[in-house]
């Protein structure tokens, strides 16, 4: 009877490997999903940078230029805060996947003992 219930110990703790297992494979996705973004950002970041460049060589003084000037300030922090967010995400999701994986290195550890003990 022992080897019955070892058994229904190592199938359940296998269901939790394999739960385990679909959710670090979601937030890697996440985390992936996260580098595109941040591509994408510096991408469209480096062209609104070009966008403001050829503006203040065309404006270079007056109104215009101090205008240009107060928005390429705005823009660069408001640019700084999106970054700031995206790492503060990035830091969360890798945290969040090295937690899984010592999760899941456990459930592997306590699988093998109740083989062992099935023994």
């Amino acid at each position: 009877m022992k080897g019955a219930t070892e058994m229904n110990k190592v199938d359940e703790i296998t269901r939790q490997i394999n739960c385990l297992s679909e959710e670090i494979c979601e937030t890697e996705n996440a985390q992936h999903q996260l580098k595109r973004t941040e591509e994408a950002l510096v991408m469209h970041f480096h062209r609104k940078k070009k966008f403001f460049n050829s503006m203040q060589i065309y404006w270079r003084t007056g109104d215009m230029a101090n205008r240009i000037a107060d928005r390429i300030l705005q823009l660069q922090r408001e640019e700084n805060k999106t970054m700031d967010c995206l790492a503060e995400q990035q830091t969360g999701v890798r945290r969040q996947i090295l937690a899984l994986e010592i999760k899941e290195d456990e459930l592997y550890r306590a699988r093998k003992k109740a083989w062992e003990e099935d023994e």
